[in-house]
């Protein structure tokens, strides 16, 4: 349903498949009385199961068809003959086939339509391509991305669905290897020295930034990574898993130093807060928790009623201001809350679909909820009313805020990155190039350039400057 949510085995993101199978070639009756027949076989036990009943054995080459056509009573009321079809004919349309047709597979009257997920990762038509640098070495999507903060040599990752990382310093590119599965999630350590990435295969791997090498695997979750980060003054790497717990490691030597244990689904966004003394688990179970990270005792428990009725996808902090915080969700609202007291602080709400991104400014009262209705919508955090509105041209994955200044980056499925000032909630540039969604970003240290993941299997670096 969403771009958070977005993590069975081969993608980041579900896909909405259905499938519907019916029965065309065997008459109403005749289909309850062979139904019934294997439930009187079935509660008698498996010793003489009917020909081509469930669990039975015999191929279908084996059944009898004179047996089948016994089942079918010709003179019955509610015998109907659907059709008398030679073996290379067609079955025709059943009236619900029909209906399907004339209602759209959404149920939308008005004609045939699309899923939300073919229509929101089809390709696009790009009318220029503003990319300084392409990272095509990717054969799958590309999930995540990161800029190093190392100011000397520009320090860039990459990692995708083919289970692999790329690692670009100045001009040397060298393959992350030690994934079994797709590399979901990156970041690099605070100091730049070094480079966490999440994997489905439930490891995060710990390489040095300036050699590629890896330095060692931190294993002990047993579902798929969704997300790591640093704290924000040391080498000590956190992960949120899809066993419903959150891990902590000295990265430096593979120690285990911590298990946060107590959501009860998927663990989807997490982090230190800015001091470094608390961590903080949102969870698709719709709950948020404030932990100790010494104890592993949770401090804080955010549930329920004034707090968010459905699943978290996203979570930020305040820079400067101890304890605020911003959460997004499938409820389609936004939560301020406060780690500190434990409180919420007040709802955000204008956006008709799944949030997917949030942010702060540093700089004035400000806080940005990015959704997949498209929106980006600026709010005054003092009286939590909105201020403006931007618009792309498809669901919005990631937001950041410049830090300093009022402007901000955003990317979309639409395809593109974006410069806004938030004074003037104008647009100040587009930079084009991905054929497909871009589904994660990062700033460069001087915040001038922005690398991009995106579902076309590229990473693209753009130049604002």
């Amino acid at each position: 349903r969403t771009l958070a949510r977005r993590t069975p085995r081969a993608s980041p993101r579900p896909a909405l498949a259905r499938a519907r199978t019916t029965l065309k070639s065997t008459p109403p009756r005749a289909a309850r009385e062979r139904a019934r027949i294997v439930d009187d076989a079935m509660s008698a036990g498996p010793s003489q199961p009917p020909p081509g009943a469930i669990g039975d054995t015999v191929a279908p080459d084996d059944v009898d068809l004179e047996d089948v056509e016994a089942f079918i009573d010709p003179n019955a009321e509610d015998y109907e003959e659907v059709a008398d079809l030679d073996e290379d004919d067609e079955a025709p349309l059943s009236s619900d086939d029909e209906d399907d047709d004339a209602m759209g597979v959404d149920g939308d009257a008005d004609g045939p339509t699309e899923d939300r997920d073919a229509a929101e990762y089809s390709l696009v038509a790009p009318p220029r391509d503003d990319s300084e640098c392409v990272v095509a070495t990717h054969g799958k999507p590309v999930y995540a991305c990161a800029w190093s903060s190392d100011r000397e040599v520009a320090t860039v990752a990459s990692g995708g669905g083919d289970d692999k990382g790329f690692i670009r310093r100045g001009s040397d590119a060298r393959e992350l290897r030690g994934h079994g599965e797709s590399v979901a999630s990156m970041e690099f350590s605070t100091d730049g020295g070094l480079l966490a990435t999440g994997g489905l295969d439930g490891k995060v791997n710990v390489y040095d930034a300036a050699s590629g090498e890896l330095k060692r695997s931190l294993e002990g979750p047993g579902g798929g990574i969704e997300w790591v980060a640093w704290h924000p003054r040391g080498r000590v790497a956190l992960a949120g898993s899809e066993d419903f717990t959150a891990w902590m490691w000295n990265a430096d030597d593979g120690a285990l130093m911590q298990v946060f244990s107590g959501h009860s689904e998927s663990v989807s966004c997490g982090g230190f807060t800015p001091d470094g003394k608390n961590v903080v688990t949102g969870s698709f179970d719709g709950s948020l928790r404030v932990w100790h990270p010494r104890t592993g005792e949770c401090a804080h428990l955010f549930r329920g009623h004034p707090f968010h009725d459905g699943p978290l996808t996203c979570l930020a902090f305040h820079a400067t201001t101890p304890g605020l915080m911003i959460t997004g969700s499938e409820d389609n609202t936004a939560r301020l809350l406060s780690s500190a007291t434990g409180k919420v602080l007040a709802p955000l709400v204008a956006h008709t679909e799944t949030i997917e991104t949030v942010g702060f400014c540093d700089t004035m009262p400000c806080a940005a909820t990015g959704s997949l209705d498209k929106q980006i919508i600026v709010w005054d955090t003092n009286v939590c009313q909105a201020r403006g509105t931007l618009a792309h041209d498809g669901a919005v994955s990631k937001l950041k805020w410049i830090p300093g200044t009022m402007c901000m980056y955003s990317t979309s499925i639409d395809g593109t990155v974006r410069l806004w000032d938030t004074r003037t909630s104008s647009c100040q540039k587009v930079a084009y190039g991905h054929t497909k969604g871009i589904l994660d970003f990062a700033m460069s240290p001087d915040y001038a350039r922005v690398i991009t993941a995106s579902d076309d299997c590229t990473a693209r670096i753009f130049n604002f400057a």
